[in-house]
């Protein structure tokens, strides 16, 4: 009976798993629940951010394609690169060249009830252009990021969160959008449970060994 319902829980945990979202007991790739066509696949939005606080929703224009129509080359845009594992580029504006000041934004809905999640990955500019990264929970936060850098770096966070906040990715050109090809790289999630499913299968499950030595 005790491993009959072990094997319940670890059917619970599969169940929980499959579950759209980035957070989730195993660890998550951001690069493969990026949207393919609509805003919200897996609790993701691609938006732009205007220097007064306003977020945008930026369009689809192919798969895994996200941009701002009317632009030059449709920037601000986001999108997810068809050629290196795992990076998702978000190339920010500036007056310079596009006429405006915007920030694009990943934005992700924090769920599963976990309490906390561990955010790793780096940030790096694949040309010459200034670029700054920064990270931020909450819509209103842009100012008071958790993460920040000039240029690129890797981050190792973990985040305590309530179910429905929202963490941020964005990307600004700073004075000028020459070359700022930003990218986002290996981003991943993982819950931080307490405890876990799976520690608890594996305390079942060595209690069960260790009886039986006996």
């Amino acid at each position: 009976m005790r491993i009959i319902a072990l094997l319940l829980v670890a059917i619970t945990c599969a169940a929980v798993s499959a579950q759209a979202g980035v957070v989730q007991p195993i660890e998550t790739k951001l690069y493969d629940l990026f949207p393919k066509q609509q805003q919200g696949e897996n609790g993701i939005y691609l938006q732009y951010l205007s220097p007064n606080g306003f977020y945008t929703d930026l369009v689809c224009l192919g798969d895994y394609v996200f941009g701002t129509l009317g632009t030059p080359w449709n920037l601000p845009a986001i999108y997810r690169s068809p050629y290196y594992p795992e990076s998702l580029l978000a190339h920010p504006t500036a007056v310079t060249q596009c006429g405006a000041d915007r920030d694009p934004v990943i934005r992700i809905t924090l769920d599963g009830g976990y309490g906390a999640v561990r955010v790793t990955g780096s940030a790096q500019t694949a040309s010459w252009g200034d670029v700054r990264y920064y990270i931020y929970k909450g819509a209103a936060n842009y100012s008071l990021p958790i993460w920040n850098a000039m240029g690129g770096g890797s981050f190792d966070l973990l985040i305590d969160y309530s179910d429905g906040e929202q963490l941020f990715f964005a990307t600004d050109a700073l004075g000028a959008d020459y070359n700022d090809w930003a990218n986002w790289c290996a981003v991943r999630f993982q819950a931080v449970p307490e405890p876990s499913c799976f520690a608890v299968i594996a305390a079942g499950l060595g209690a069960i060994l260790m009886r039986r030595r006996r």
